[in-house]
Parts: structure tokens; C-alpha cells; sequence
């Protein structure tokens, strides 16, 4: 998504008012993470009040497709380190959850 410089609050209500359904044509997860840094960043998400909050959340949800458990981590990982990135797979267990023989239903016998 090509911008000439940060929307403001009102121009954001407008967008979302007069837009029916666009999206965001990033080429993978990674550009779109940075489009949401970059619009977190511009729009000053931290400063902003209950309803700034809410409509840069929705303009971004409509924007980019995310959902909205999505935007939660990805706005709370940016205000917690000052960055956005793609989360790593958790590791592998090495043993089985019901190692040692343990049953865990059936009958007993």
C-alpha cells in the first residue's frame, strides 16, 4: 500500500465511512508487519484515547485482513519491545504429553 505520508485521525474516519472492502497487497507476512509498525508508529497508537485506539485498530483490521486476536498481539508485542516480528514455531516436545505409561482413559484391567 503506497501512502504520501500519515493519514490523520479524521482522514482515517473517512476512509473507513466511505470504504467497503479493501485490502492489503503485501507480498508476505513481513511487509505487512511493517506496514502496521509503520502505521502504529505514524498515528502515535500509544497516545491515543479509547476511541483513537479503536478506529486505527478497525483501519488496519480492514486494511490488512488480520483479525483482531492477531492486531491485539502484534499492537501489544510493538508496545512492549518497539518492534513487530513474525513469531517463531514453539519447539518440539521431545518426550510424549502422557510419557511413562500413564493411562489416561479406558478401562482399567
Amino acid at each position: 500500500m503506497e501512502q504520501k505520508g500519515p493519514m490523520s485521525l479524521e482522514q482515517i474516519r473517512a476512509f473507513m465511512a466511505a470504504s467497503e472492502e479493501i485490502r492489503f497487497e503485501g507480498g508476505n507476512r513481513k511487509e505487512i508487519y511493517d506496514w502496521v509498525r509503520q502505521t502504529v508508529i505514524e498515528q502515535q497508537y500509544h497516545v491515543q484515547g479509547k476511541a483513537g485506539k479503536g478506529l486505527l485498530r478497525g483501519y488496519i483490521g480492514k486494511t490488512t485482513g488480520l483479525s483482531r486476536a492477531q492486531l491485539t498481539r502484534l499492537i501489544g508485542q510493538y508496545l512492549a519491545t518497539g518492534k513487530i516480528e513474525e513469531r517463531g514455531l514453539p519447539p518440539t516436545l521431545s518426550k510424549p504429553v502422557h510419557a511413562g505409561g500413564h493411562r489416561t482413559a479406558g478401562r482399567s484391567g
